[in-house]
């Protein structure tokens, strides 16, 4: 790797930030032929008021494929605060990859909510450039009510900012049960099944099953349950309701998956853990699935001007808690026991 030490976690934080456009898969697409001549640069990134560095990925869209270079770019980049009007340039710094070069921009300094900026990314000649104009949401915190005991046991989650979407909805159940040595490997319970190319293969002799007490052992899982599109705005913020009964089922169904769990253990939770992206409002797939095969096709989702690419503003919103013991009991799990 070619950038500077100070990159390192602006380059990882750009990366993952933009979770539906692959590196490798955008360096293929950016480096295609130009399809008109209007169109000069690809541009891949996420403002984050939460990190105190910014990144972007540029690519130069060329009359013909060929690898990127590993030397700096002919292009500056410079992003403007406009209700301000403060300037700043940001540096070109080489990724190199088994693929080849990937430039990726960079600058020290935090985004402010609530603030719209616009990038440019111009040649030296000035005859070529591309921009976008993006606008940071405001600043907002997970704010849990109180649970509602009814015919389901829920809970309705505040989000204290009127932003403009939430992308990547997701509660998160860390829980313990009693289950076979076999799952330890697998901590987390997907929708389905795992494959059978995940499970242990079967030994080449007969061995004779285990003392009872060693065929189970405590561990800790991890279900993640999706919600998105499940919350809904207001004025001041967004609420999204919980079901801790319809999630109790699916969690005792993903349990299950990995065979007989103690049912005197049962199931005891840990924490609930809620996460979304608190995003901009271009921050939108086509009906909202962030389908990266889809995602990295020039144009599918574009907000840069005389060029391709997306570039958002966001930043990840989490909140860990837990719930009284008496609704833990309603809900159907075991209460939390030292082991």
């Amino acid at each position: 790797m070619t950038f500077p030490k100070p990159l390192a976690s602006a380059t990882g934080r750009v990366l993952a930030a933009v979770l539906f456009v692959p590196l490798l898969a955008a360096c293929e697409s950016s480096v295609a032929p130009r399809a008109d001549s209007d169109r000069h640069f690809s541009l891949y990134g996420v403002l984050n008021p939460r990190a105190d560095s910014q990144a972007v990925l540029v690519f130069p869209i060329e009359d013909e494929l060929r690898a990127l270079p590993t030397e700096p770019l002919d292009a500056t980049l410079v992003s403007r605060e406009l209700s301000s009007g403060q300037e700043i340039a940001w540096a070109d710094s080489i990724l190199t990859t088994a693929e080849g070069a990937v430039h990726v921009y960079w600058a020290r300094f935090r985004a402010e909510h609530d603030r719209t900026y616009r990038i440019d990314v111009q040649n030296s000649r000035g005859d070529r450039g591309s921009q976008v104009t993006v606008r940071v949401p405001p600043e907002a915190e997970i704010v849990p009510r109180d649970v509602v005991d009814g015919l389901w046991v829920t809970q309705d989650v505040d989000v204290t900012a009127a932003v403009e979407r939430l992308n990547f909805l997701k509660v998160q159940y860390v829980i313990k049960a009693k289950l076979p040595p076999s799952s330890l490997a697998y901590p987390v319970l997907l929708p389905d099944k795992l494959p059978d190319l995940f499970s242990p293969p079967p030994p080449t002799d007969p061995q004779p099953p285990p003392p009872p007490e060693d065929t189970l052992i405590v561990q800790t899982l991890f279900v993640p349950i999706d919600y998105a599109e499940k919350a809904t705005p207001s004025a001041s913020g967004w609420t999204m309701p919980i079901n801790f009964s319809d999630d109790f089922r699916e969690i005792r169904r993903r349990v299950s998956t990995r065979g007989n769990a103690d049912p005197i253990y049962g199931i005891q939770l840990k924490a609930i853990e809620v996460s979304m992206v608190a995003a901009n409002a271009a921050w939108q797939a086509p009906e909202n699935q962030f389908n990266s095969e889809v995602l990295i096709q020039p144009g599918t989702m574009t907000n840069v001007e005389r060029g391709f690419g997306f570039v958002g503003a966001g930043y990840r919103l989490e909140h860990s808690y837990t719930i009284p013991d008496d609704m833990l009991i309603r809900i159907g799990f075991r209460l939390p026991t030292d082991d």
